[in-house]
């Protein structure tokens, strides 16, 4: 016979303490959770993985290597006219990466603001180029970019040493979430131990990436890996064709101003 007390009902939600690693909890959380997040092989392409990556290059040479205003405006409404093609959502998200990371800029550039030597085109042209990096990782997958790599005829090992960053990330962010929802579990009671926390942490990482990286060459062996990557084959549409268009149209411009 169980004592009565076992079958009363209490909704008791424990304290979870937020010191330390739980101090930015939320923060934490969602990073783990993009690098858990695997980049999936994409069937539907909006350009050619080549053709998107060049457009990319010749944005961020244009603005890195400019100061005319009359370019840098060129090149502010092409980004633009880019996010035009994307879903709300994803504009969203592109809008606050980017002003995310232009503010901590913002703030590292300050001084120079303050003591009266900073350049406000310098501030627009960063800006851009924040937009237009942005705006290529969150519609692009990392296949693609490898398969653009390859016909850039980039060195396979190059390409092979992306790849297993990438699998590395995706590793890393699926061990240390799983690892951050047990803690955030067991984080109530006494804190006997909790000094040992971060070094168990990494011992654990450390072993989990020796094991993925056995696990991997193991992997490869079994396959016969030669270190040559084959990539999907795309065919140009008129998409593509419209935006080299627009990119030598773009060149030309940024030229004759120039010059002007």
């Amino acid at each position: 016979m169980l004592p009565h007390w076992m079958y009363e009902k209490e909704d008791y939600e424990p304290e979870i303490k937020k010191g330390g690693l739980f101090s930015n909890e939320k923060l934490l959380k969602g990073l783990l959770s993009k690098l858990h997040t695997e980049s999936k092989v994409c069937k539907k392409h909006p350009f050619h993985p080549l053709v998107y990556l060049v457009n990319i290059i010749i944005i961020s040479l244009i603005l890195c290597f400019t100061y005319n205003k009359y370019v840098i405006w060129i090149i502010g409404i092409y980004a633009a006219a880019l996010l035009l093609r994307v879903s709300n959502k994803t504009l969203l998200k592109i809008i606050k990466r980017t002003l995310g990371l232009f503010v901590l800029n913002l703030v590292l550039y300050s001084p120079s603001i303050i003591l009266g030597t900073g350049n406000y085109v310098f501030l627009i042209k960063m800006f851009l180029l924040f937009l237009s990096l942005i705006t290529y990782a969150s519609t692009t997958s990392v296949y693609d970019f490898l398969t653009a790599l390859k016909q850039l005829h980039v060195p396979d090992f190059i390409i092979f040493q992306v790849d297993i960053f990438v699998k590395h990330l995706h590793i890393l962010g699926s061990f240390l979430l799983k690892v951050v929802y047990a803690i955030e579990a067991r984080s109530v009671g006494s804190e006997k131990g909790q000094n040992k926390l971060m070094g168990t942490i990494f011992g654990n990482l450390y072993l989990e990436m020796v094991k993925f990286g056995k696990e991997l060459y193991n992997a490869l062996e079994a396959r016969a890996f030669t270190g040559k990557y084959d990539y999907m084959i795309h065919k140009l549409n008129w998409k593509d064709y419209t935006l080299i268009f627009i990119q030598a149209v773009l060149l030309v411009l940024v030229i004759l101003i120039g010059r002007g």
